[in-house]
């Protein structure tokens, strides 16, 4: 049908009028906002006081979302008939397992709009219900991203109804509050335990009053505000079962207390929840058919756990005077007696350490870095995991990171506990320096590679990247000692170079930063960047009764044999002899440097006698040491790479560290690379 001129000019019209109250909206908003200084609270007063003005609507509110429990509860709203016109946080929940919409909606990201509540009385009845309860005729809602954690809803808007993009970016305002108000609430917290070094540590007191300490700060039993909830977290911490349901968790804690177990026990858990959001971001609870348990993901620890180690420890010990300070650790930690406010209660004896638990296996855990590759490797590799785990009859613990340094810190807490522990690195040569660096030093970790990232030049040096993705191989491998390179940057397996290619690492993320510029273009850009500037520095190299001052443009000092993608720097190296191999290239004619760039990569530079081959003997030199410094006399910083790792420096040392690390190959690599230089001596 053809439309009218009437018809065209009313849609105009309207468009203009959207246009305007758009405008109006946000130029108050905005000077609401920047000019003053505002509590997160103030901030989110403004934002939905704008909805409400721009949608004309009576209520505006952020409703906080469980998807798991599927409860829903206000945080923060606006109603224009109140005075007191924002409210916050409130323990009034509605249960969402009748709103399959609303559900999908939130899961998905996309927003819910229902411009007559009445006609949803024959589709959707129980949404009519709850329309009818709250007074509702018209409703729109967008969630909050990038993970659904509130919605962002306003009642009974008489315009624009339609029209989701205002409320997109006022729902993006509103989460930055949100975001605000929670770290707020956590700077509240008590103080942060110094036992506490990953945001999956937790450590739970049990002796006197029960505390639940995390990285972010303290939750003691008085913040809980009611004794079930710190009875049920106990009893979740006691039992230590895959999943227990909410008959057995009532018949346990309250056997007298049997109306409608599941109900009750499901809003507990939504009230925990909630408070130790406030010193995390880790659920400690979840939730399935078969009932609750705790985060199998997360690594916590008691103090009454510790308290039976010890006295085990001391039981084991050969002379007394071990004994005596074991013990005196011991006492320590007691506090007064286990959950002091539920003394007495029977279900307490189940508290005492069975044997099994005293005699744990040996820990394999992965430690995934999801941001490595190009992909997520945590969305594939997990399930991978826990087949092949299942396979041998192993129960590994797998653990994302979120930030960098995360790997460093998870190994070293893993390693400090003292007992056996297989590290499995799942990421790039990034990612296996930092589980390299937290474990140094402690002869009860290895360290295996299951390489996710776009380098993955350590695995190169025994094998391809499919080998290594074997997990059924992976979790076979037995240690081995390596060497280890000690810096003053850190602890490296595999490369500590300098000069052109670190050049190139170094300058990839500044073009990666550039509009459309993937990673490919990057690495393009940063070539001819560094191809085109002076890259040649003048060094003093002092290496064992050698010592060189020359002008060089690249050099490598080796542990391992390859590095940058792929180029074998030392052919013929050993990570068990003890020594550093060392590869300097002094200047060479732009024209000649693709020919001898590409001969490098491939190892074509050494001869078998560990001679400096024809071709590149106007440029090169190569020798083997147990420690070199090198020193800028140019005054001009030096990029270096440890293990892809990049900083500037104007003085380097590198030394040996024999043995200093145990390393995890497949069986099959293992024999292999028992047969070449890399691990030469492995099987003696």
């Amino acid at each position: 049908m053809q439309q009218s001129d009437h018809e065209y000019e009313e849609r105009s019209f309207g468009d203009i009028q959207r246009a305007i109250d758009f405008e109006n909206s946000m130029n108050d908003l905005e000077s609401q906002l920047y000019y003053q200084h505002l509590s997160p609270k103030e901030v989110a007063q403004q934002v939905l006081k704008a909805t409400c003005q721009f949608y004309d609507a009576d209520w505006c509110g952020l409703i906080q979302v469980d998807l798991d429990l599927s409860l829903w509860t206000p945080f923060w709203w606006f109603n224009t008939g109140t005075t007191d016109k924002t409210m916050i946080l409130t323990e009034e929940y509605e249960s969402a397992k009748f709103l399959d919409r609303w559900v999908q909606a939130v899961r998905k990201g996309i927003p819910m709009v229902v411009p007559d509540a009445e006609a949803t009385k024959e589709s959707y009845p129980a949404e009519y219900d709850l329309y009818q309860r709250l007074g509702i005729r018209s409703v729109i809602a967008v969630s909050l991203e990038p993970r659904p954690v509130a919605l962002l809803a306003v009642r009974n808007p008489k315009r624009y109804i339609q029209q989701t993009s205002m409320l997109r970016i006022l729902a993006y305002v509103l989460l930055a509050s949100y975001n605000e108000q929670k770290m707020l609430n956590r700077l509240q917290m008590a103080y942060i335990p110094t036992s506490i070094q990953s945001s999956k540590d937790i450590y739970v007191s049990l002796f006197g009053e029960l505390s639940i300490s995390t990285s972010k700060g303290v939750l003691k039993e008085a913040d809980f505000s009611s004794p079930s909830i710190s009875r049920l977290i106990s009893y979740l911490l006691i039992s230590r079962k895959n999943a227990i349901s909410p008959q057995e968790i009532t018949q346990t804690l309250w056997p007298d207390d049997s109306d409608n177990p599941a109900k009750n026990v499901k809003c507990l858990i939504y009230r925990l929840r909630q408070k130790f959001s406030l010193i995390s971001d880790e659920p400690l609870i979840l939730s399935s058919a078969s009932g609750y348990q705790l985060n199998p993901e997360l690594h916590i620890m008691t103090d009454y756990q510790r308290f039976d180690e010890l006295v085990s420890s001391a039981a084991r010990a050969s002379s007394v005077i071990n004994k005596v300070d074991i013990l005196k650790n011991a006492l320590d930690l007691y506090r007064g007696k286990v959950l002091s406010s539920a003394d007495g209660e029977h279900w307490l004896i189940r508290l005492q350490v069975t044997d099994a638990e005293r005699d744990k296996p040996m820990q394999h855990v992965f430690i995934i870095n999801p941001t490595a590759g190009k992909v997520d490797a945590s969305v594939a590799l997990i399930p991978q995991i826990h087949a092949a785990a299942s396979r041998v009859g192993l129960h590994p613990t797998i653990e994302v990171t979120r930030r960098a340094g995360q790997a460093r810190d998870l190994a070293a807490q893993y390693a400090a506990g003292g007992e056996e522990v297989y590290l499995y690195a799942c990421g790039g040569d990034g990612t296996l320096n930092e589980i390299l660096q937290g474990t140094i030093g402690h002869p009860n970790a290895a360290i295996g590679c299951v390489p996710c990232g776009s380098g993955n030049d350590y695995v190169r040096n025994f094998g391809t990247q499919a080998q290594f993705l074997d997990l059924d191989a992976q979790l076979a491998a037995q240690p081995f000692a390596a060497d280890v390179i000690r810096t003053p940057q850190g602890c490296g397996i595999d490369i500590y170079a300098a000069g052109i290619d670190a050049q190139v690492a170094n300058g990839i993320p500044k073009w990666r930063r550039v509009p459309f510029c993937g990673g490919t273009t990057a690495y393009t850009l940063s070539i001819l960047e560094a191809v085109c500037s002076t890259f040649r520095h003048r060094l003093r190299i002092t290496a064992d009764d050698r010592q060189l001052e020359d002008t060089f443009m690249m050099l490598a000092v080796c542990n391992g044999q390859q590095y940058g993608g792929g180029y074998c720097a030392a052919p013929h190296a050993s990570m068990t002899d003890g020594l550093l191999d060392v590869v300097l290239l002094r200047p060479v004619p732009r024209l000649k440097l693709p020919g001898l760039l590409g001969s490098y990569k491939k190892g074509e530079h050494l001869s078998e006698g560990d001679t400096v081959t024809e071709k590149f003997a106007p440029y090169m030199t190569f020798f083997r040491t147990g420690s070199i410094d090198i020193e800028v006399l140019d005054g001009n910083p030096l990029i270096t790479t440890l293990d892809g790792e990049c900083s500037p420096q104007l003085r380097m040392h590198a030394e040996i560290a024999h043995s200093a690390a145990r390393i995890l190959l497949p069986p099959e690599l293992a024999a292999n690379a028992n047969k070449t230089p890399v691990l030469q001596a492995m099987g003696e």
